[in-house]
């Protein structure tokens, strides 16, 4: 890595008048290279530090919060979904200490800036000038999956109430999305047999979801030794399409629910927090970066 944190790039110059100790960085995630003789050392310290991974908080010197002037602008970055909601407050410090620091309205020694996260893992973007040594601070929350009509398609929508099967416009069929959790699902009740399904958005096969979280994916066989209401459901992140027939319908459910964006704790009907089996293994996985630091 090099200049602007390019791949192969041009060789970053350091011309020194005299002797000089010179410090110099990289981020192994932003690939960004710098010393603290080209640029300036830039640290976002703060009462939200020990939520994204820092021992503590208000610590000049740990660089989780490090703000990087990757493109050359002469404005630095930083952003992170880690900070739990909460009011917070922040400043900037230069070259990992207190010795130099700016406040609101870019004043040397100025007052904390002040700023709101209203929901767990929401993107809060710190930028400062490096001319008019201005903080900017925004937190929102990141924009949902379009919305679109999710129509659950197969050889089972004439019992779902369709006119005829493997129909992407049927109404009937459509999954309804959660307003909390994000999910497509809804029950039917259906008659014994053998069916297949798949998904499709937006009434019409152009834009389809089957087996595997596949885009035009295979059907994906559903077998009733007897009428059962069976309850269909498509993650619009992962593209995941199951029943409660076909898989476990399985959530992580504890003490950190609130933190990942459900109502509450403890809550196994939120899908927030839902294991998924995307490549049938038996394996059911959940990941997420919006949990802070502790038990």
């Amino acid at each position: 890595m090099a200049q602007n944190a390019q791949p192969n790039g041009t060789n970053i110059a350091l011309g020194l008048a005299d002797a000089a100790t010179v410090k110099f960085y990289y981020d192994h995630k932003s690939h960004w290279v710098a010393d603290n003789v080209n640029k300036i050392i830039a640290t976002v310290p703060g009462s939200f530090q020990s939520e994204i991974g820092c021992s503590g908080d208000w610590q000049a010197d740990c660089l989780r919060s490090w703000l990087q002037d990757t493109d050359g602008d002469g404005v630095y970055t930083f952003s992170t979904t880690a900070i739990p909601a909460g009011n917070y407050e922040g400043k900037v410090a230069i070259n990992e200490g207190w010795d130099l620091n700016y406040g609101q309205g870019g004043a040397v020694g100025g007052a904390n800036y002040a700023f709101t996260v209203a929901n767990s893992g929401d993107k809060v973007d710190f930028s400062w000038d490096s001319t008019s040594k201005v903080l900017s601070i925004t937190a929102a929350a990141p924009p949902p999956p379009p919305a679109s009509p999710v129509a659950l398609v197969g050889s089972l929508q004439d019992e779902a109430g369709c006119a005829g099967d493997w129909d992407p416009a049927c109404a009937a069929s459509e999954l309804p999305q959660d307003a909390t959790d994000g999910i497509y699902q809804k029950a039917f009740d259906l008659p014994a047999g053998d069916f297949e399904y798949k998904v499709a958005l937006n009434d019409s096969w152009d834009l389809n979801y089957g087996a595997g979280a596949a885009q035009n994916g295979a059907n994906i066989p559903l077998s009733l030794a007897a009428a059962a209401n069976v309850k269909f459901y498509f993650d619009p992140v992962s593209h995941w399409v199951t029943s409660n027939k076909t898989a476990a319908i399985a959530t992580a459910v504890g003490s950190f629910q609130g933190e990942v964006g459900c109502p509450g704790d403890w809550q196994p009907d939120c899908l927030k927090s839902w294991l998924q089996d995307i490549d049938g293994d038996g394996v059911y996985v959940y990941s997420t970066t919006a949990l802070p630091a502790g038990a």
